[in-house]
């Protein structure tokens, strides 16, 4: 990071413009760290956070349907395909 600010500060920025915007210098990163490892080491245990409200995950993949409903929608698709040829 320090060394990327002296060479090329347009790529500085490009590559941690979210530090910058956060206030992260190159010289205080080791402390960040050095701080986060010693606040794990003081209480390993995991602690679940509650979820965000108002964010609904994505689902991209189509809902498994049971053997009934799969039959049904054929149906529906061949009673929509004879209703369009006729």
């Amino acid at each position: 990071m320090k060394m990327l600010s002296e060479e090329d500060q347009e790529a500085y920025n490009a590559h941690f413009s979210q530090y910058i915007k956060n206030g992260v210098s190159h010289d205080s990163i080791v402390e960040m760290y050095k701080k986060a490892h010693a606040s794990i080491r003081a209480d390993p245990s995991f602690t679940k956070k509650a979820p965000k409200e108002g964010v609904v995950s994505k689902r991209y993949n189509r809902k498994k349907f049971n053997l009934k409903q799969r039959k049904d929608r054929i149906r529906q698709i061949l009673a929509s395909a004879t209703k369009k040829q006729q």
